[in-house]
């Protein structure tokens, strides 16, 4: 019954959404931002603490720290998508404000894996904006300096605000409880399900009455067998490599979000290394939309390249 429902969901959002809609990375960017600061702001009345950390909504902080990992990293492509081609500057301080007050409601959740895939998403946005501008120096300086300043502005902040301070040795000290195993029990869970897979799996029912992988991939190998995740990680390999061939190009045409499709697509598999989410509702929908949308794009861009280039 997940098969069929995971395969309408695809057939319904990755085809026939993308077709008739030609502007979806960014009603994909604006529903995103709504309904998860609408999450934020119902966590903050509910104020839900579990296990010493911030669970807002939720009964498991890893899931708040999921959800805003998300909302972070869709402000983080607005903000480049501003920074590059918008004059007015007002936005980008709106959206640089949103995104470290989200991060540091990630910090407030101890959620490891998210507060790791942020700053991954951070990174490789820089590294991106570089190679989209590797001819003109001036401009890359011009985002080194930026980086630079946001990074000292934020270490300093961290060290002299108190409440900013206390959630960051809050993480620091949880990184420190797991140091001896940092995959917290998981690998052994791991290394039991690889020796037990089979072909086509054991069925949805598998982890019943055990301990949950606490990854997506070892899930479905449990579940589904080696032939079903082989396709799933070739899917998820193709979608990568069209949106990163898409993310580098230098595209002057638009003013599109043009770096969210390879952002969200690395901020789902690292989730997806400690998260078992493939039945997560709201990721997966953004998943599917992207597998449609990543090929339309990339193929939009290279023919768009080609005809500047002309």
């Amino acid at each position: 019954m997940n098969i069929v429902c995971m395969l309408t969901m695809y057939i319904g959002l990755s085809i026939i959404y993308n077709s008739f809609q030609t502007a979806t990375l960014h009603v994909l960017a604006i529903s995103i931002c709504l309904s998860h600061l609408i999450i934020l702001l119902l966590s903050f009345f509910m104020n839900r603490v579990v296990f010493n950390a911030f669970a807002g909504i939720y009964s498991n902080p890893n899931m708040m720290g999921l959800a805003m990992t998300l909302l972070a990293v869709v402000l983080l492509a607005g903000t480049i998508q501003y920074f590059q081609g918008v004059k007015n500057k007002v936005p980008i301080v709106v959206l640089v404000s949103l995104f470290f007050f989200v991060f540091y409601i990630i910090l407030l959740t101890q959620s490891r894996t998210a507060a790791i895939t942020v700053l991954t998403a951070v990174i490789m946005s820089m590294v991106l904006l570089a190679i989209q501008n590797a001819s003109n120096i001036r401009k890359v300086g011009a985002l080194v300096t930026v980086l630079f300043v946001l990074s000292v502005a934020f270490i300093f902040s961290l060290s002299k605000i108190p409440i900013l301070n206390e959630a960051v040795q809050k993480i620091v000290g949880k990184f420190q409880q797991k140091s001896a195993d940092l995959s917290d029990g998981r690998m052994a869970i791991w290394q039991n399900i690889i020796k037990d897979s089979t072909l086509f799996g054991h069925g949805e029912n598998y982890h019943v009455g055990q301990l949950d992988a606490h990854n997506t991939f070892i899930a479905l190998l449990a579940e589904y067998g080696w032939l079903a995740v082989t396709f799933f990680l070739l899917f998820v390999a193709a979608l990568v490599w069209n949106a990163f061939s898409f993310a580098k190009k230098q595209v002057k045409y638009t003013n599109m979000l043009q770096l969210l499709p390879f952002l969200i697509l690395i901020t789902y598999i690292l989730l997806s290394m400690t998260e078992i989410i493939i039945y997560t509702t709201p990721i997966m929908i953004v998943l599917f939309v992207l597998s449609g949308n990543s090929f339309t794009h990339h193929k939009l861009a290279l023919n768009r390249s080609n005809m500047n280039k002309a």
